[in-house]
């Protein structure tokens, strides 16, 4: 059985970073055992303008057990899908959306 081509997404990086934020985000969720295999591809097609808060939000979303591999430096990103879950050290607050350090 061949190896699942995982979803690949193109974004502009000239764009709001939020976008590309709420895409990452979200990535883990979308295709756990779909058609892509689990993993999507974020691809910024040009110039990513707001570099410090996406690796702000790569960083973050590693610390909550995400794996966020880097292909391409930020250019380039493969989320692998799975649920995240509380770091030590953390307290997180069902359906509030929010998490604090202890």
């Amino acid at each position: 059985m061949a190896t699942p081509i995982p979803l690949q997404v193109y974004l502009s990086g000239k764009v709001s970073s939020q976008y590309l934020t709420a895409l990452l985000m979200a990535a883990p969720l979308a295709v756990p055992g779909g058609a892509g295999g689990d993993a999507i591809e974020i691809i910024i097609k040009d110039e990513l303008v707001s570099q410090p808060y996406v690796d702000m939000t790569v960083k973050l979303m590693e610390r909550f057990g995400v794996v966020v591999e880097r292909l391409n430096g930020l250019q380039h990103l493969r989320v692998g899908a799975g649920v995240a879950e509380c770091p030590v050290g953390c307290v997180c607050m069902s359906g509030m959306g929010i998490c604090s350090g202890k």
